[in-house]
C-alpha cells in the first residue's frame, strides 16, 4: 500500500502458543499431558499412584512444582514418592515342650511394624531354661515387609537340661526311683524310693528337695540331712562296785568310767565278746562291757586332807603298780602342794608313782600359805640342794610337803631369744635347806647362773654339806651369778661348807658383774675353809676388778670368813694385788649413792678364827 493523507497506526495482531506440560510418573501410574495456550490457569491432575508409596507431590528441575499457569515452555514435571509406613508384621516364639516337640500355638508373639521393602530380623528372647535355636525346623528368622502386612517371622527355643546329683553326705545313697543325671528344664524331679543310709545316723530329709518340685535352670544337688543316733555303753562290773553307763551320740568320744573295785582283786579293764575293749568313740549300737579282774596283792589307801576336805576318802591300789588318778582336796585359800607319806617331812606321792608299800597306808595332803601357777622358763637354771627346780616341783621344791622353798615362773624375765634376763623370785619360808648342788665347776646349796631375788620368811638356814679340801671347783652356800637380792623378814643363815679350789664363800654373787642387795631382814654368812691357795670370804661380790658393793636398806649382815669377811668394791679403786685387800664398802640406805662406810677388817674384828663384819642400817 501507498501511504494516505493522514496519519496512520498499524496495531499487531497476535496468536497465542500452545505448551505442554508433560508428567513422569517416577515408577507410578501414568498421568496425560496437559497441553494449553499460554497463559491458561492449569488444574492440577489426579495424583498418580504407586504401590507401597504415597504420593509426594510434583518437582521441576528438581524443585517442587506449583500449579498457575501455562508457561511459555514445554515441561516435564516428576511424581516425589514417600516409602508407605507402619506396615504390619508379626514375630512368633515357640517353646519346646517336654517330649521335644513345638506347640502350634507360640509363646509369645510380638506385633511389630516397619516400612515396605524393608529387610526385617527377629530378636530372640530371653525365656528362662531355654535357648534359641537357630537351625530349628520352620525357623523364619528375618524377612521383607510387604504392603500387605502378612510377614510372619518365627523362632523356636530349645529347653535346656540340667544335671542332678544326689549327695549322700557321708551315707550310702540307693538312686532307685530318682530322677538323676540331666533333665530338661521344667521335668518333674523325683527322689530316691530308699533312704540313704549312714551309720550311726537316722536320715531326716533331702536338703532344698520339695515334693512335685520340677527341674530348675540349673544344676542342682540335693544334699542328705541327718540325725546322729545315741547309743548306751553297759558295764557288768562282774562282781565289782557299780559303773554307771554311758549314754552319748555316735562317734563322739568316749572317756573311760573310773574303774570299779573289787577287794582283794586288780582291775585289768573291760572286755567286749570277750575281748579287750579299748575306749575311743561311741560306737553305732548298744553294747555291755565286762569288768577283768586279776587276783593280786591289793592295799587300801586312805586320804587324810589334814585339815581340809576331800571328796574321795579311799581306793584300791596295787603292789608295783602306779597310784593312778588321785583326788584333789580343798582347805580355804591354802595351796594345795600334792598327797605326802606323812604330814610333814615325807615324800610326795602322784599318780606316776608306783606303789611299793605292802599294807594299807594313808597319804597326807600337805598344804602351803601361797602356791605359784603357770610355767617355769625351759631356759631357767636354778638349783637347791642338788634339786632342779622344774614347773613339777616349784611349789614345793624340796618336795617334803612343807612347801617352804617355792618359786614363782612369773617372776622371770626372759628376752625374745631366749635367754634369761632375771631368774625370778625364789622363796624361803622358815626353810632349811641342807644339800649341796653341782653345776658348771661349783658347789652351793643353792645354785643359779642369773639375777635372782630371794625372799625370805621367818628363821631360814642354807647349808652346804660339800666336804672335800682337795676338790678342784669352788664351793659357796648361795652363789647367783647377776645381780643378788635379799629381802623380806626374820633371819637367813648361810654356811658354804669346805673346799674350794679358788674360793669358798657364803654368798657369792655377782660374777658377771653385780651388787648385792640386802633389804629388811638378818643375813648370817660363814664361809668354810678353802683348799690350799684358795680364799675364804663371807660374802664376795661382783668380779675381781673390785668395782661392785654390799647395800643395806633396813638390814643387817653379819658375815665370817677366814680371809675376808665381805669382799667388795672401793670407790678408790682399782687395787692390784686383790689378795691381799681386807677393807670392805658397805653402801647407805639410798642403794646405789656414792657414799659407803669402810669397814677395816683388822684383828681385832676376829671371831672364831674368822674375819668377822656387823654391819647394820636401820
Amino acid at each position: 500500500m501507498t501511504m494516505p493523507a493522514e496519519n496512520i497506526t498499524f496495531t499487531a495482531e497476535w496468536t497465542v502458543n500452545q505448551y505442554t506440560i508433560t508428567f513422569d510418573s517416577n515408577g507410578g501410574s501414568a498421568i496425560a499431558a496437559i497441553t494449553q495456550d499460554y497463559g491458561t490457569k492449569v488444574e492440577a491432575p489426579a495424583e498418580p499412584t504407586k504401590e507401597g508409596y504415597s504420593f509426594v507431590g510434583w518437582k521441576l528441575n528438581g524443585v517442587e512444582y506449583t500449579f498457575t499457569t501455562m508457561p511459555a515452555e514445554n515441561i516435564t514435571l516428576v511424581a516425589e514418592w514417600e516409602v508407605l509406613k507402619n506396615i504390619p508384621y508379626t514375630v512368633e516364639h515357640y517353646l519346646e515342650e517336654l517330649d521335644g516337640s513345638y506347640s502350634e500355638t507360640p509363646k509369645d508373639t510380638e506385633h511389630l511394624k516397619g516400612s515396605t521393602g524393608d529387610v526385617v530380623t527377629a530378636n530372640p528372647k530371653d525365656y528362662t531354661g531355654f535357648t534359641c535355636d537357630p537351625n530349628a525346623n520352620g525357623t523364619i528368622s528375618s524377612g521383607i515387609v510387604e504392603l500387605d502386612g502378612n510377614l510372619v517371622l518365627k523362632l523356636y527355643y530349645k529347653r535346656n537340661s540340667y544335671n542332678v546329683t544326689w549327695n549322700g553326705n557321708g551315707g550310702n545313697v540307693d538312686t532307685t526311683g530318682a530322677t538323676t543325671g540331666s533333665v530338661k528344664y521344667g521335668a518333674a524331679i523325683g527322689s530316691p524310693v530308699n533312704n540313704p543310709i549312714k551309720t550311726g545316723y537316722t536320715f531326716k530329709q533331702w536338703s532344698g528337695y520339695t515334693a512335685n518340685m520340677t527341674m530348675p535352670a540349673e544344676n542342682i544337688t540335693f544334699t542328705a540331712e541327718w540325725t546322729v543316733n545315741q547309743y548306751t555303753i553297759t558295764f557288768d562290773s562282774n562282781g565289782g562296785s557299780e559303773v554307771k553307763a554311758i549314754t552319748q551320740d555316735y562317734g563322739t568320744n568316749v572317756k573311760a568310767p573310773t574303774a570299779p573295785t573289787k577287794a582283794g582283786f586288780k582291775f585289768v579293764g573291760w572286755q567286749l565278746n570277750g575281748e579287750d575293749y579299748t575306749f575311743t568313740t561311741m560306737p553305732a549300737e548298744d553294747i555291755i562291757l565286762v569288768a577283768v579282774w586279776a587276783d593280786v596283792p591289793t592295799y587300801t589307801v586312805t586320804f587324810d586332807a589334814n585339815g581340809g576336805t576331800v571328796s574321795q576318802t579311799d581306793k584300791y591300789v596295787y603292789e608295783d603298780e602306779t597310784y593312778g588318778e588321785l583326788p584333789v582336796p580343798t582347805n580355804g585359800d591354802k595351796f594345795f602342794l600334792g598327797w605326802y607319806t606323812k604330814k610333814s617331812g615325807g615324800t610326795k606321792v602322784t599318780s606316776e608313782t608306783v606303789v611299793e608299800l605292802d599294807s594299807d597306808h594313808t597319804l597326807y595332803a600337805c598344804w602351803a600359805d601361797t602356791g605359784f601357777t603357770g610355767s617355769v622358763h625351759p631356759n631357767l637354771i636354778i638349783y637347791v640342794a642338788g634339786i632342779k627346780v622344774t614347773t613339777d616341783n616349784m611349789n614345793d621344791i624340796l618336795g617334803d610337803g612343807s612347801g617352804s622353798v617355792q618359786f614363782d615362773p612369773n617372776s622371770t624375765v626372759a628376752y625374745e631369744s631366749g635367754s634369761i634376763g632375771n631368774a625370778g623370785n625364789l622363796y624361803l619360808n622358815n626353810a632349811t635347806i641342807l644339800g649341796t648342788s653341782y653345776y658348771a665347776s661349783n658347789y652351793a646349796a643353792i645354785y643359779t647362773s642369773h639375777s635372782m631375788t630371794i625372799v625370805n620368811k621367818g628363821n631360814s638356814t642354807v647349808t652346804n654339806t660339800f666336804d672335800d679340801l682337795s676338790t678342784n671347783n669352788n664351793v659357796h652356800g648361795i652363789y647367783i651369778g647377776g645381780i643378788a637380792n635379799i629381802k623380806g623378814s626374820g633371819t637367813l643363815t648361810v654356811a658354804s661348807g669346805q673346799g674350794g679350789i679358788q674360793y669358798n664363800s657364803g654368798i657369792r654373787c655377782g660374777f658377771s658383774g653385780a651388787h648385792l642387795t640386802i633389804e629388811g631382814l638378818k643375813v648370817e654368812v660363814f664361809a668354810g675353809t678353802a683348799g690350799n691357795n684358795g680364799k675364804s670370804y663371807g660374802a664376795c661380790v661382783g668380779p675381781l676388778d673390785m668395782k661392785y658393793k654390799v647395800f643395806l636398806n633396813q638390814a643387817t649382815l653379819e658375815a665370817h670368813g677366814y680371809d675376808s669377811a665381805v669382799y667388795s668394791g672401793d670407790p678408790n679403786f682399782p687395787y692390784t694385788d686383790f689378795l691381799t685387800v681386807i677393807n670392805t664398802y658397805i653402801g647407805g640406805t639410798d642403794y646405789y649413792g656414792t657414799d659407803a662406810e669402810s669397814v677395816i677388817q683388822t684383828e681385832e674384828y676376829q671371831y672364831r678364827n674368822y674375819k668377822y663384819i656387823l654391819a647394820t642400817d636401820q
